[in-house]
C-alpha cells in the first residue's frame, strides 16, 4: 500500500509539473496561435488525469499534497528556458517532444523500479504514456506541417 502510495504521489507530481509548465510557457508567450491552442486542450488532459491520481490517492486515506515551491520554481525556470530559446516554432516543438519523451522514460522507470501491481495504478500510468506518446505525434505533425509550409514559401 506504502507503494502505491508512493507511485501515485509521484505521478501526480509530474502531472501538475507538466501542466504547470506548459501554461507558463503559455501565459509568458503571450500569442494566441495554433501552439496555444494545443496546450490548451493538452492542459485540459493534464487536468482529468491529475483528478484521477488524486481520487486514487484519496480512495487509500492520505491527501493529496500541492508541488514543493523548490518544483514550482524548478517549472517556472524550465518554461522560461523554453520561451527564451523560442528562435522559430521548431524549436518549441522540438523541446515539447523531448519533455514529452523524458515524462514517458521517467514514469516507466518508475513503475520498473517500484514494481508496481495494481491493475488500477498500471491503467492510468499506461493511459498518461500513451498520452504522452500521442503529444509527440500531434507535435511532430504540426512540426513537420511547418517545415512543409516554409518550404512551399521559399
Amino acid at each position: 500500500m506504502e507503494e502505491e502510495l508512493e507511485f501515485l504521489e509521484y505521478l501526480h507530481n509530474i502531472i501538475k509539473l507538466e501542466r504547470d509548465a506548459l501554461s507558463r510557457i503559455i501565459k509568458m508567450r503571450d500569442k494566441q496561435d495554433e501552439l496555444t491552442s494545443l496546450l490548451k486542450e493538452q492542459i485540459e488532459e493534464y487536468k482529468k488525469f491529475s483528478i484521477s491520481a488524486a481520487r486514487m490517492i484519496e480512495r487509500r486515506k492520505k491527501k493529496v499534497h500541492d508541488l514543493s515551491l523548490f518544483a514550482k520554481m524548478a517549472s517556472h525556470v524550465g518554461a522560461k528556458f523554453v520561451v527564451a530559446t523560442e528562435k522559430s516554432m521548431d524549436n518549441i516543438y522540438d523541446m515539447l517532444i523531448k519533455r514529452y519523451n523524458i515524462c514517458i522514460e521517467e514514469v516507466k522507470n518508475k513503475i520498473e523500479e517500484s514494481g508496481m501491481s495494481s491493475k488500477t495504478i498500471l491503467n492510468l500510468s499506461d493511459r498518461f504514456i500513451k498520452f504522452q506518446r500521442d503529444n509527440i505525434n500531434i507535435v511532430s505533425e504540426k512540426e513537420n506541417n511547418k517545415i512543409k509550409d516554409s518550404s512551399i514559401l521559399t
